[in-house]
Order: C-alpha cells, then structure tokens, then sequence
C-alpha cells in the first residue's frame, strides 16, 4: 500500500510531499526518494514496482505526466504566449532533446506538428 502511496505522489493532482499541484513535476531532478519521502518505503521498493509491475522507470513514469501537461499547454495556449520552450520548462523538461524525442515517442509528432494538429490557442476556463 505504501508504494501505491508513493506512485499516487507522482500524480498532478496528489499535493503531497510536494509543494502542491503543479510544482512536484516541474522540478527537473525529481528522484524516487522525494516520492517515497513521506511514506514508509523505501526508494528501492517504488522503482522495483515501477520496473516490475508497471514495465517502466521512475523517469519514464514522470515524463507521462510531464508530457500530460505539454499536451494541454500546447492545445491551449497559442505560441505567442507560450513557446514550446517554455512549455517544456514550465512541465520539468531541463533538455530540449530528452522532451523531444520523449513527444515524438509517445505522439508519433513533434510538438510543432502537434500544435499545428490539436491548438486550439484558447486557455480554458479558471471555473473548468
């Protein structure tokens, strides 16, 4: 249960032992023991499960949902007001190559491509 607690501090919408939604994946060098820091395992126990269970690593599990937040930024905000730049600092991504190729893998497009496809340059709503 405890590593399930772990993996549940990865998601956006967890606050905990983060700062809160929206600053835990946006720090680049977010580590397997920052995850587990509030719960009773131990690091080793949350990458055993994410590499048995879940076939991933601990990096690959961050970067689904910092693409996550790529993905919405670039459906709605237009490129005047956030670049794919910032929109790549803004979800975590310290490499330009690293969320390259982690988009490309994942969408089958750049995120130029997916922007052309999918933006709609309007910012949802704060009440949505």
């Amino acid at each position: 249960m405890a590593i399930l607690r772990a993996i549940a501090t990865v998601d956006r919408k967890s606050t905990f032992p983060f700062d809160g939604p929206g600053k835990n994946l946006s720090r680049p060098q977010i580590k397997p023991r920052t995850a587990v820091r509030t719960t009773e395992s131990a690091p080793h126990y949350l990458t055993l499960y994410l590499n048995q269970v879940l076939k991933l690593s601990f990096n690959e599990l961050v970067n689904t949902y910092r693409l996550a937040e790529c993905k919405f930024m670039l459906r709605h905000f237009p490129a005047s007001e956030k670049n794919i730049q910032t929109v790549m600092y803004e979800a975590g991504f310290n490499s330009k190559s690293v969320f390259n190729t982690a988009f490309k893998k994942e969408m089958g497009l750049t995120p130029s491509q997916f922007r052309k496809l999918h933006g709609t340059g309007t910012a949802p709503s704060p009440n949505v």
